[in-house]
């Protein structure tokens, strides 16, 4: 283990299972690995599953409300990470509690379809199906209409940031904050911290350019869409909160598009995790830095949303 990785992280990557490389075996270790890394997480006010109407019939959900009591909290659509290929509510649920207390907002978790079954673009028009309902939605969901975010984290943030253009594009719903970690938005893979961080580090090259390949199918990998760091108009988007892993492939693509995101006057509050590898997002039962991370991202959010 490269002693640059954080003592507690490295340890946590020691105790990761190791599945077969076909992709229900993948889903299968992603999941047990939640029981290692991310525990059960805090119990919220309210955990209820939802139905979302979606360009292919339902999109499963869960709200995760923080608190009954008070004024009415923001709305926060969570798109998970996991390569379009994987990751579920069970494997994503004690990170989306945690969330919630931390920026005191509900989070809209969304279960979009998955890659290899459903390529690009079912996991976009999902994600943007649920941010549309979402705004339409608010109050009867209990959260404060016109306090809408958009967060996710690798391939999720990915998605995170293509609804945003949508909602640029299309003049609305108005986003009021996008939280993005470590965001994949770039497969040309030719960066240097993909030089550097590609082997050893938790997320290898070899296995992004599987979940791209499987992700993009036949599409055009120039479509912003599909790789948000071909947009070239990064004006008017939503202010940004970027979090990005210190020893991770995809640091620099997500430090090219907060640099952008900045010529563009949109305001950034970027935090790079020391000895932080991709994944660890979600290492809050083993990883200090994680919780850290997390209530930290929460607290910016939260405040982001309330001015």
């Amino acid at each position: 283990m490269d002693p640059r990785i954080d003592p507690e992280i490295a340890a946590a990557l020691e105790r990761m299972p190791e599945g077969p490389l076909e992709i229900e075996g993948m889903r299968r270790t992603h999941l047990e690995a939640t029981r290692i890394v991310s525990g059960d997480g805090p119990p919220v006010a309210r955990a209820e599953d939802l139905a979302i109407p979606g360009p292919a019939g339902e999109i499963p959900g869960c709200l995760y409300v923080p608190s009954e009591e008070g004024p009415p909290p923001p709305l926060v659509v969570y798109l998970h990470g996991g390569g379009w290929a994987v990751g579920s509510k069970a494997s994503f649920d004690p990170l989306c509690r945690t969330l919630a207390l931390a920026a005191e907002a509900a989070i809209l978790y969304v279960e979009y379809r998955l890659a290899p079954e459903d390529p690009f673009p079912a996991a976009v028009t999902d994600a943007w199906a649920a941010v549309v309902w979402a705004a339409e939605h608010a109050e009867e969901l209990g959260c404060a209409p016109g306090r809408l975010a958009v967060a996710g984290d690798s391939a999720g943030g990915s998605l995170a940031a293509a609804v945003t253009r949508r909602a640029r594009e299309a003049g609305g719903p108005q986003l009021a904050a996008q939280l993005l970690v470590y965001p994949a938005i770039d497969p040309r893979m030719d960066s240097g911290s993909y030089r550097e961080y590609g082997a050893g580090f938790a997320l290898e090259a070899e296995a992004m350019a599987w979940y791209w390949e499987s992700y993009l199918g036949d599409a055009d990998p120039e479509d912003p869409d599909a790789a948000p760091a071909r947009l070239t108009d990064l004006s008017e988007l939503p202010p940004a909160i970027i979090i990005l892993a210190e020893l991770d492939p995809l640091h620099d693509e997500g430090a090219r598009y907060a640099h952008g995101l900045e010529d563009a006057r949109v305001p950034v509050l970027r935090i790079v995790v020391p000895g932080a590898v991709h994944g660890f997002w979600r290492f809050l039962a083993v990883s200090e830095r994680a919780r850290e991370t997390v209530a930290e991202a929460g607290r910016l959010l939260g405040e982001t949303l309330a001015a």
